[in-house]
């Protein structure tokens, strides 16, 4: 996957022209020539700027090139059919503003009452998936979790996620009524920079 170019271009006002011939106005059409004496301000004149951002292959937006290659990017490929055909009506995730602070919310929603709701990530294709929270005896539910340094223990949000890291999201769902467990289909939390997580303005 290669790496996109935008250009953005972004209007600014130059003022204080005092110099003829060299007055910056005067090679702008929609401003006057300068006057013939030296010392004569030119009126204000719009300049272009143009500002390069990169969308990384991930879909996240940087400054430079080089923020694209900054983290090992984990390779995972998400199942989305874990639904089709099962009790769960809705199972979403999304960034949020967890009271004041970068994080996400998770919602779902059943047919039928889960015993026990399990949240759980991995940040390796090949490894098994361990669980962060749990909710009990529920059918609809909302959590949320906040994005925090290495090394914070606490936060405002149900449970925690490591800034800098890639995670793949599901949930389980025990239905002892049915005698089965379900999951919901697979979402990527990324966490890096330029990520929808990190460019959500709190």
């Amino acid at each position: 996957m290669k790496t996109i170019i935008i250009s953005l271009i972004f209007l600014i006002a130059i003022t204080g022209c005092t110099q003829c011939p060299d007055c910056i106005c005067a090679q702008c059409e929609s401003c006057q020539a300068c006057g013939e004496s030296e010392g004569t301000d030119c009126p204000i004149c719009p300049a272009s700027i143009e500002v390069t951002k990169y969308v990384c292959p991930d879909g996240r937006i940087m400054g430079t090139s080089d923020g694209c290659l900054g983290t090992t990017e984990a390779v995972f490929t998400p199942i989305l059919t874990n639904e089709e055909g099962s009790y769960i009506t809705q199972a979403t995730i999304s960034p949020a503003c967890v009271y004041g602070e970068q994080g996400g919310t998770i919602f779902f929603k059943l047919e039928t009452i889960s015993d026990l709701v399990e949240f759980q990530v991995k940040e390796d294709p090949s490894e098994e998936y361990r669980s962060i929270h749990n909710m009990t005896n529920a059918y609809e539910g909302r959590r949320t979790f906040s994005i925090v340094a290495p090394g914070r223990l606490w936060s405002h949000g149900d449970f925690e996620l490591i800034d800098g890291k890639v995670y793949l999201f599901r949930m389980k769902y025990s239905l002892p009524g049915f005698d089965t467990v379900q999951y919901s289909n697979e979402h990527i939390i990324d966490l890096r920079e330029g990520s929808g997580y990190k460019t959500k303005m709190c």
